[in-house]
């Protein structure tokens, strides 16, 4: 089954809905667990207390599915906890050290993408998405701080944004294959003590590394 002939959300009822979702937070969970290899879609059936037939109804079948959660790890990676516009840079900081907890959508997209070394052109073109999205928001939210007077113009909002995205998500997966949390804290401590160095003499000392570092949970 293709993606033209699955349900657009859109049009599903709202018993529909909640049934996709669901199928979807059961996949999210056992993925984050046991990894996609380890996940069959008979263990997502029970977890979500569904039937194959739903799964295949709504999805098509496992890529479908994979694909899925993914949209919504991103979806859900744009919604940090925090202030909704990022005013200083103690709120990047704050924003970033929400983004690395193990729990959270960022740290479950780095692992899903981790899996997926050769991805059907679908499944990449969803990671990716994610990946430039999340670039996006903090780009914008970079070009914010320029503008009230934060950052200098010299600093350049798109490099530092998709610099503060590899750091976040490669020491996501360099921890992960560790076990420590150091390399992810020394990675985005190192991009925001340089997103730091761009700061105006009018602003005020924003915590860095040394102060704060962040912590995965």
């Amino acid at each position: 089954m293709n993606n033209a002939q699955l349900p657009s959300e859109e049009w599903l009822t709202r018993k529909g809905r909640l049934t996709r979702a669901g199928i979807i937070d059961a996949a999210a969970d056992l993925f984050a667990r046991y990894g996609v290899a380890g996940t069959s879609l008979e263990d997502v059936r029970r977890e979500a207390g569904v039937s194959g037939s739903q799964i295949t109804h709504y999805f098509g079948g496992k890529p479908g599915l994979i694909r899925a959660v993914i949209s919504r790890h991103a979806d859900a990676a744009l919604e940090p906890p925090g202030p909704a516009r990022l005013e200083t840079l103690a709120d990047l900081l704050t924003q970033a050290g929400s983004a690395a907890s193990q729990q959270g959508p960022d740290y479950r997209l780095a692992m899903l993408a981790a899996e997926l070394t050769l991805p059907d052109p679908q499944t990449q073109a969803e990671l990716a998405r994610g990946f430039l999205t999340r670039a996006a928001q903090l780009q914008k939210s970079i070009e914010e701080l320029q503008c009230r007077g934060i950052l200098r113009q010299d600093a350049d909002p798109q490099g530092l944004a998709h610099g503060l995205v590899a750091a976040l998500y490669g020491g996501m997966l360099i921890t992960r294959t560790t076990q420590s949390s150091t390399p992810l804290a020394a990675a985005i401590g190192a991009m925001l003590a340089y997103i730091a160095s761009f700061r105006t003499d009018q602003s005020p000392h924003t915590p860095t590394s040394s102060d704060k570092t962040p912590r995965t949970h």
